[in-house]
C-alpha cells in the first residue's frame, strides 16, 4: 500500500502530539517507589562503583537489565531529572506506532482511507492517557521496551530481505525484553511463526528453529540464574475454587482500556467489553483457520496474531498472580499497556480476513463498521476525559510528594513511607547520598528557620490560605485546621528571637481540596504556631494568614466511641514500630479524615496519620469507589510508647469530631517490652 500523504500522516501523530503536551503538563521531578531502585543505581554508577551483579540483579518478579541500562543513561543526561525518562516512555511508544505502520503498509489491502482509519485508532490506543500511571512513572519503561522490542523484530522481519538478519536482530530484541520484565519471554514463543515464515527452505527452516529455540533456553536459563520465586503463588486447586472470580478478572483486564468515563460501573462494563474482545478474537481466529491457506493470508495476519497473542497470554500471565489475591488491581491503569495491544491486533485483523479489497462491503456491513469505529472513538474519548482528570490528581499527588522529600531531613512525617518508599531507613540512606551527588531540584532544605524560603507575599493577605484553628486534644498533642493553596502546608513555631522553625508538615482534607489539618505534638518551648504555603518547584514559602497560641488553644473535647469501619492489617514491631490498616467513614461516604493511634485506657494520642494508600480491595468490598485512597500507615517511634502499653487504631470524623474504634486490633495489638 502506497504512503499516507502528509495531512493524513499529522491525523496519524495527532495523539502522540496531544499526550506529549500532557507528559510536560503533568510531569513532575521526583522519584517514586520503585523509582528509587533506579537512582540507588545512578547512586553507585557516580560513585564508580556500579557492577553487573547489580544490574543484572532481579526485581521482584522480573530481571530489568536493560530498562536500568536505559534509565541510567538517563540520568547521565538529565543529571538527576527524572521528567527526563518520561521522554522515554513517549519515544517507545512513537518507536512502536512507526512499527505499527510500517506492518499496516505491509499486511492491508485497499485504499488510502483504511490505512488511515485504522493507523488513526492505533495511534489512539497506542498514546491513550487511560496509561496514566505508565506516564508519568519512568520506571514503567519496563513495561513499554517489551513491545517495542517485538513490535520492531515483526517490522524488521517483514521488511528486510535477508531472513537471517530479520532473525539475528529478532533474537537480539528477544533477549532485550527478556530481561526488561517477565512476560518479556513471550517474545520467544510468539516470535518464533514468523521466524519460521520467512525461510523457504525445509533445512533452513530446521537450521533456523534449532538456534531460535537454543537462544532463547540459554535466555530463559539466564533469567532463573539464582532466581527467587518471591510472594504467595496461587495453587491450581485455588484457581480451580475461584474460576469464576479468575474468568470475570481476565475480563476485566481485556476491557479496562476503555471502560472509564462513561457515568456507569467502570467495572462491569470492563467485563463486558473484555467478554466482547474474546469474542471477537475467537471469531477472527477461526475466520484466520478457515482462510489461512488462500495466498499471502498467513503472512498478511501472522504479525496482528502475533501482537494480539502478546496482549492475552500477558493477561493470562497477570490473572493468574492477581486474581484470587487482589482481583480489583486487574482494572488498574498500568496494566492497559498490555491490554491496549489486543484491540490494536483487532483493528487490523478484522479488514484482512472480512473485509476484502475487491469489492464494496455490503450496506450492513458497511454501517455495522462505521458504527464499531464510532464506538471506539466514543469510548476512547471519554475514558482520554476521565484519564485527564487522574493525570491531574497524579501531578497534585507527586507534587506533595516532592514537598515531602524537600523537608526530609528536618521532618519526620508518615508522608515519607506513604508517599515516597515503603522502607523509612533504606530511603533515609540514599536520600542522604543522593543529597551529596546534587540530585534533587531544587534541593533539600537543611535550616529549619523558613525565613530563608519566604516569597514575594503580603503576610496580611488570604491569598495562600488561612490558619484558622487550633485545638488541644490532650496529652501534648494538637489539632490544627485551616485552609489554603500550596504543594504543602507547613507549621512552624516562633523561637525567642522570632525565627519560624519548621516542625509539622499539614495532611490535606478529602472532602474540602483547598482544608488542610495536622494533629502534632508540641515541640519545646512552643507557644505561636504559624502556617506556610509551600510552593515545591520554587522551594518558596509563604506565610498564611493567621496566627495560633498554645497558650490559647481550648480543648478538642474529641470523643472515642466503641467501633468505626475499618481494621488494622499489620503490625511490624523493629526499629520503627509501624501500623497499617485501613479506616473509612461510611456516613460521608470517604476514607476517614484522619487515624489515629492512642496508648492505654486514657486514650493517649501517640501519633496521627491520614489515609492515602490505595486500597482497591475496599472500594471493592464496600461497593464505592470513594473509598479508595482509605489506606493508612503510620510509624511510631519506640520512645513515643511506655512499656505494656496497647496501641489502638481510631477513625476520626472531624465533622463529628469523633474518633472510632478499629475493629480487630486487639487481635493483633502490638505490645512493646
Amino acid at each position: 500500500m502506497k504512503r499516507l500523504p502528509i495531512a493524513a500522516l499529522i491525523l496519524i501523530a495527532w495523539p502522540a502530539i496531544a499526550l506529549g503536551l500532557l507528559l510536560y503538563l503533568y510531569g513532575v521531578d521526583v522519584p517514586f517507589w520503585d523509582q528509587w531502585s533506579v537512582v540507588g543505581l545512578a547512586e553507585a554508577f557516580r560513585l564508580h562503583i556500579l557492577t553487573f551483579g547489580q544490574l543484572f540483579a532481579q526485581f521482584n518478579e522480573h530481571r530489568v537489565f536493560f530498562p536500568r541500562l536505559l534509565l541510567l543513561g538517563i540520568d547521565a543526561l538529565a543529571h538527576g531529572n527524572v521528567k527526563y525518562e518520561l521522554v522515554a516512555l513517549w519515544l517507545l511508544a512513537a518507536v512502536v506506532l512507526l512499527n505499527v505502520y510500517r506492518l499496516a503498509r505491509l499486511t492491508l489491502q485497499g485504499t488510502s482511507v483504511r490505512l488511515l482509519t485504522g493507523m488513526f485508532l492505533a495511534s489512539l490506543l497506542i498514546f491513550s492517557p487511560i496509561q496514566y500511571q505508565n506516564w508519568l512513572w519512568g520506571f514503567q519503561v519496563t513495561l513499554l521496551v517489551p513491545i517495542a522490542c517485538l513490535t520492531t523484530a515483526l517490522a524488521v522481519t517483514y521488511s528486510t530481505r535477508n531472513s537471517w538478519v530479520g532473525f539475528w536482530v529478532s533474537a537480539t530484541l528477544a533477549t532485550v525484553a527478556s530481561y526488561s520484565v517477565a512476560n518479556g519471554l513471550l517474545c520467544w514463543p510468539l516470535l518464533f511463526p514468523s521466524q519460521l515464515q520467512q525461510f523457504k527452505t525445509k533445512p533452513a527452516k530446521l537450521r533456523a528453529a534449532s538456534l531460535w529455540i537454543v537462544l532463547a533456553a540459554l535466555t530463559v536459563g539466564g533469567f532463573f540464574y539464582h532466581y527467587r520465586f518471591l510472594g504467595s503463588r496461587p495453587e491450581v486447586s485455588d484457581l480451580l475454587a475461584h474460576s469464576e472470580l479468575a474468568i470475570i478478572s481476565f475480563l476485566g483486564f481485556l476491557g479496562a482500556p476503555l471502560s472509564f468515563g462513561m457515568g456507569i460501573n467502570a467495572e462491569r462494563l470492563a467485563h463486558f467489553i473484555g467478554a466482547a474482545m474474546v469474542l471477537l478474537a475467537a471469531l477472527v481466529f477461526l475466520r484466520f483457520i478457515d482462510s489461512r491457506r488462500k495466498p499471502g493470508m498467513l503472512w498478511r495476519c501472522l504479525p496482528w496474531l502475533t501482537i494480539g497473542a502478546y496482549a492475552l497470554a500477558s493477561a493470562v500471565i497477570v490473572t493468574l498472580g492477581r486474581a484470587t489475591s487482589s482481583p480489583q488491581r486487574l482494572l488498574e491503569s498500568r496494566y492497559t499497556s498490555l491490554s491496549v495491544y489486543l484491540f490494536l491486533a483487532m483493528i487490523f485483523l478484522w479488514p484482512i480476513l472480512f473485509a476484502p479489497p475487491d469489492a464494496p462491503p455490503p450496506g450492513w456491513k458497511r454501517w455495522s463498521i462505521e458504527g464499531a469505529v464510532g464506538v471506539i472513538l466514543l469510548l476512547q474519548f471519554s475514558t482520554s476525559l476521565y484519564a485527564i482528570g487522574q493525570m491531574k490528581e497524579t501531578r497534585t499527588d507527586r507534587l506533595e510528594s516532592k514537598a515531602c522529600l524537600a523537608f526530609f531531613n528536618l521532618i519526620d512525617d508518615p508522608c515519607q513511607t506513604q508517599r515516597l518508599d515503603w522502607d523509612p531507613m533504606l530511603l533515609k540512606q540514599r536520600v542522604q547520598s543522593l543529597e551529596r551527588l546534587d540530585f534533587f531540584h531544587p534541593p533539600l532544605i537543611h535550616s529549619p528557620d523558613l525565613r530563608l524560603l519566604v516569597g514575594s507575599a503580603d503576610p496580611s493577605s488570604k491569598q495562600y490560605g488561612v490558619f484558622e484553628s487550633l485545638t488541644n486534644a490532650g496529652g501534648g498533642f494538637y489539632r490544627a485546621s485551616g485552609s489554603g493553596t500550596a504543594d504543602a502546608i507547613v507549621l512552624s513555631y516562633l523561637r525567642a528571637d522570632g525565627a519560624p522553625l519548621a516542625f509539622a508538615m499539614a495532611d490535606w482534607m478529602k472532602a474540602n481540596p483547598s482544608g488542610w489539618e495536622k494533629w502534632f505534638e508540641l515541640p519545646p518551648g512552643a507557644d505561636r504556631i504559624q502556617a506556610w504555603a509551600y510552593d515545591a518547584l520554587s522551594g518558596r514559602a509563604f506565610l498564611l494568614f493567621g496566627e495560633q497560641q498554645i497558650s490559647s488553644a481550648p480543648p478538642a473535647n474529641l470523643r472515642f466511641v466503641p467501633r468505626a469501619r475499618g481494621f488494622v492489617d499489620t503490625v511490624d514491631s523493629g526499629d520503627v514500630l509501624m501500623v497499617q490498616g485501613w479506616a473509612v467513614l461510611l456516613g460521608q461516604h470517604k476514607p476517614a479524615d484522619m487515624t489515629l493511634l492512642t496508648c492505654g485506657d486514657n486514650n493517649a494520642i501517640v501519633a496521627a496519620g491520614q489515609p492515602w494508600q490505595i486500597r482497591p480491595d475496599v472500594a471493592r468490598e464496600l461497593g464505592d469507589a470513594r473509598y479508595l485512597k482509605s489506606g493508612w500507615q503510620i510509624p511510631v517511634r519506640p520512645g513515643k510508647l511506655p512499656p505494656g502499653c496497647e496501641v489502638k487504631a481510631w477513625a476520626y470524623d472531624a465533622a463529628a469530631n469523633e474518633a472510632g474504634l478499629l475493629p480487630d486490633l486487639r487481635k493483633l495489638a502490638a505490645k512493646v517490652k
